[in-house]
């Protein structure tokens, strides 16, 4: 629901300029109605007597995102000039390593650009953001931001992107974890520890190694196997 209304705000026709906060901000109410009303069918659930209030609720955060994200200290001279942009079958990610290889398909959320071209990636998040930290990327655990910017230069072919952070849109900040602040252990950048990482899952995986085992904060209350597993550990408020 997040995403589907900030990219019809931004792509809204009575938004001639997307780094103006103020057309972003008269376009959000007729467009969050629609995508509200339309939402109990189309993402499958029962409307109860609560969804108004929350409704009301999502607006409001919307609100507080769009005027945060155009902040002066935030937003910067970098102005949005793509929206859910996919990276599919005909121009998927394929990242080498010597004859081996994998491939990647998935979308970005929103690509900022400057007027010297310098490029910037964002990604809605609707949680918190206390996990999305640089240490959670350099054990691999939030490698989706540095991946998409190989994408942006590899498989989209739009340059390197200098910077880039997930937005969580319902707290209206961005994450401590930001692709230029980045530094790996041996000063590596983020897209070349997220590849590396990658690459370990995707060997992992080759090997079948599947073993079980308890995330170090605990496991989440609605994991399917949560009733019978060995393994299961209360975590997550569970």
């Amino acid at each position: 629901i997040f995403h589907r209304i900030l990219e019809q705000v931004y792509l809204a026709p009575e938004v001639r300029d997307q780094a103006d906060v103020s057309q972003l901000l008269q376009a959000l109410g007729a467009i969050a109605r629609k995508v509200l009303d339309e939402a109990p069918v189309r993402e499958g659930f029962r409307a109860t007597a609560w969804w108004e209030q929350t409704r009301a609720e999502i607006e409001e955060k919307m609100r507080r995102s769009l005027i945060a994200l155009h902040s002066p200290e935030l937003s910067g001279d970098y102005v949005p000039v793509a929206h859910e942009v996919a990276f599919e079958r005909a121009n998927e990610l394929v990242v080498h390593d010597g004859d081996d290889s994998f491939r990647l398909r998935g979308c970005i959320d929103r690509i900022d650009r400057t007027p010297d071209g310098r490029l910037r990636i964002i990604d809605y998040k609707s949680g918190g953001k206390s996990s999305f930290t640089n240490q959670a990327l350099s054990d691999g655990k939030k490698i989706q931001l540095a991946l998409y910017a190989v994408a942006v230069r590899d498989a989209l072919h739009l340059g390197e992107p200098v910077d880039g952070f997930y937005w969580h849109v319902q707290q209206a900040e961005r994450s401590s974890l930001t692709l230029s602040k980045y530094r790996g252990e041996a000063g590596e950048s983020a897209p070349d520890v997220a590849v590396q990482r990658a690459w370990e899952a995707v060997r992992g995986v080759r090997a079948g190694a599947f073993v079980p085992l308890s995330p170090e904060d605990g496991c989440p209350p609605y994991c399917p196997a949560l009733a019978f597993c060995w393994h299961y550990v209360p975590g997550f408020g569970g």
